[in-house]
């Protein structure tokens, strides 16, 4: 079984690391960022919601990341990382 490659983009750490300060329950937000890596890792294709042409979202409570997959060169980038209310 191959395995992608995860990256984030600039917006995508700054996003993480807002969210991580502002929560309440950081323990949960690391976990969630661990689960959507690995998952994305596996099977970003099958792990995650077309939302537009070349981006997807997972959603891992109680983070949203929103990427792109490259399958030719097995990468994934994170582009942002949300947290609904």
């Amino acid at each position: 079984m191959s395995h992608y490659a995860v990256g984030l983009t600039t917006e995508a750490e700054d996003n993480l690391a807002d969210i991580w300060l502002d929560a309440t329950d950081r323990q949960s937000v690391t976990e969630a960022e661990t689960a959507i890596y690995r998952l994305l890792s596996d099977d970003p294709i099958g792990n995650g919601t077309p939302v537009a042409e070349g981006l997807s979202k997972i959603t891992y409570s109680p983070l949203v990341a929103f990427y792109s997959v490259d399958q030719g060169h097995g990468l994934v980038e994170i582009s942002r990382f949300w947290r609904p209310h």
